[in-house]
């Protein structure tokens, strides 16, 4: 049996570790049903009964609490996992595992040898708590033990940061109450024949326009970073795009960064109005020497979730770049990710709430041309130190594989990966569990020492549903990882009345960059503007064709 550690805190980490373990274990056999929670109950309770003295009632009544707040957070994460988005080939099953077996690990690791053993003889008893040994399980949690004694063994690089970076408070950002101009065109798909051809023509021509953006750009490109080891090299480069990866010079900049905006028109409409872009773009085309340079940079995932995909998010964005192309930048997000498969086109997510809707209205050409749009877009930016992406960092195997130089940035397995990862509190995610699920993770290490072996010394990304909306991921780290997620909002008339992103609260951030010091400064999306038929002419109209979650 367990034995409770006489420190509290220790004794609640242990039995939040026996609930993952627990719970894991049930997925890992089969599905975790009403009486492997009744099973758990009396676990625990004997644990508890067992080493705490009946007089000590408050310890009981601690550690009790402990418990269910543990099996409550479990469970939640649990029901977070089924919904998330997971690679067109990966079953969610498989998936919901892999992310436990992360999180059992991320836990076990956290205790001292003498508590890993001691955890260790417990859950042993615990595979032979129903009589039987289930292969599956002894496989599962042998599995973590040897990673967590595989992980101790690592020499670490010591980062260093070149940037002092000061995170202001998040703040509310006004808008004027003005007649806002429209962003693309502001209208529903009809469910005519004749006028949606006419609507998706002006789409496919949009998206040509923008693929023949971004082949002037890199053809144009007068630098490449085949052979450039680190930002630090670039310090002199103009802005300019190599393959997938744009580069800007860093001093001087007011960036707006802009997560995840899936289908959220009305988030998307008011991160332009409240943070001023055209404005800021007048002011310095007007007199550059006076004012910082504006950016526009949208981390991708633009379509799904929301109800406002091709016609409201996506339209709104590749307007804005070919309005402004200096000022705007677009990366791919793994929700724009297309895969065909015996000659068909599909998404690479599932679901994927937009092509499910416009399934039955389009011809297959339109899906085959978005796919070109998202191939050609770029899947990093490295504004000097500074480096955003749609998620993350690559797996380990690859980056040792594919980056020599920055040109490696440009790999597709480096891309791919890139729009995909999340990060784990481990420090370091050991490989096998890194190859384990499309949608990996990395620790704060790894982080570490990607960044470094890039020069950068901060990241924004999206991807991973952050009800904050703001996140600095390792508050302790000399290199800065910033999660920015830019859809939901409890009342949000974009989402559909269950959606889990009604959770979140939907932020932006700005980036001032000065020399050596940069200020990050988190705002509130204003949504609710816009999501008045006033400011919003999606909302003057009901959309003729339904949303649909799944084909």
């Amino acid at each position: 049996m367990l034995i409770l550690h006489e420190d509290d805190g220790i004794a609640t980490k242990q039995l939040r570790a026996v609930v993952f373990h627990l719970i894991a274990f049930a997925y890992v056999d089969g599905e975790f049903d009403g009486s492997e929670k009744d099973y758990i109950d009396e676990y625990v309770e004997s644990v508890i009964s067992h080493h705490v003295k009946p007089a000590d009632s408050d310890r009981r009544k601690l550690l009790m609490e402990a418990y269910h707040s543990a099996f409550a957070s479990v469970t939640n994460q649990v029901d977070h996992f089924l919904q998330e988005p997971v690679a067109n080939k990966e079953k969610q099953r498989e998936f919901v595992i892999s992310k436990l077996r992360l999180k059992c690990f991320e836990l076990f690791r956290t205790f001292d040898k003498s508590n890993q053993q001691m955890m260790i003889q417990s859950f042993e008893e615990l595979i032979l708590a129903d009589g039987r040994v289930d292969p599956a399980e002894r496989k599962f949690f042998r599995e973590i033990v040897s990673l967590v004694q595989d992980g101790q063994q690592r020499n670490v690089v010591q980062a260093t940061s070149s940037v002092e970076v000061i995170v202001m408070p998040a703040k509310p950002m006004m808008v004027a109450p003005v007649n806002f101009p429209e962003l693309g065109e502001e209208t529903h798909y009809s469910n005519d024949r004749g006028q949606l051809k006419a609507q998706l023509e002006a789409d496919r021509r949009q998206m040509k326009e923008a693929i023949e953006l971004f082949q002037r750009l890199r053809s144009s490109n007068q630098h490449t970073l085949k052979g450039v080891e680190s930002v630090k090299e670039l310090v002199d480069a103009p802005f300019f795009l190599d393959g997938t990866v744009y580069f800007h010079p860093e001093d001087g900049v007011d960036a707006t960064v802009v997560g995840d905006l899936h289908g959220c028109f009305s988030c998307l409409k008011a991160v332009v109005e409240q943070s001023q872009f055209r404005q800021k773009v007048q002011d310095y085309k007007r007199d550059p020497s006076s004012h910082p340079k504006p950016l526009l940079v949208f981390l991708g995932d633009y379509i799904d979730r929301g109800f406002h995909s091709f016609n409201g998010v996506l339209r709104g964005v590749i307007s804005l770049l070919l309005e402004e192309p200096e000022h705007v930048v677009l990366l791919r997000g793994n929700h724009e990710y297309y895969v065909k498969y015996k000659g068909h086109i599909y998404s690479g997510v599932n679901p994927s709430e937009a092509m499910a809707t416009m399934f039955d209205f389009v011809d297959e050409s339109f899906f085959k041309s978005q796919k070109t749009f998202f191939e050609n877009l770029p899947t990093s930016l490295l504004l000097g130190r500074f480096l955003f992406a749609h998620a993350g960092i690559p797996r380990s195997e690859s980056i040792r594989t594919y980056i020599k130089d920055l040109s490696g940035l440009n790999h597709n397995d480096i891309a791919f990966e890139m729009m995909w990862s999340d990060p784990s509190l481990a420090p370091v995610v050991p490989e096998t569990i890194q190859a384990g699920s499309v949608r990996f993770s990395f620790g704060q290490t790894q982080f570490e020492e990607f960044m470094e072996l890039l020069g950068c010394d901060v990241m924004f990304r999206g991807h991973e549903r952050t009800e904050e909306g703001f996140r600095d991921v390792y508050p302790g780290s000399v290199k800065k990882l910033f999660n920015v997620f830019s859809c939901g909002g409890a009342d949000n008339k974009d989402l559909p009345a269950r959606s889990n992103y009604r959770e979140v609260t939907p932020m932006a951030c700005s980036l001032i960059t000065n020399g050596d010091q940069a200020t990050v400064t988190p705002w509130l999306i204003d949504y609710k503007t816009f999501n008045q038929s006033k400011n919003n002419k999606l909302y003057a109209t009901t959309a003729p064709i339904p949303f649909r979650k799944r084909l």
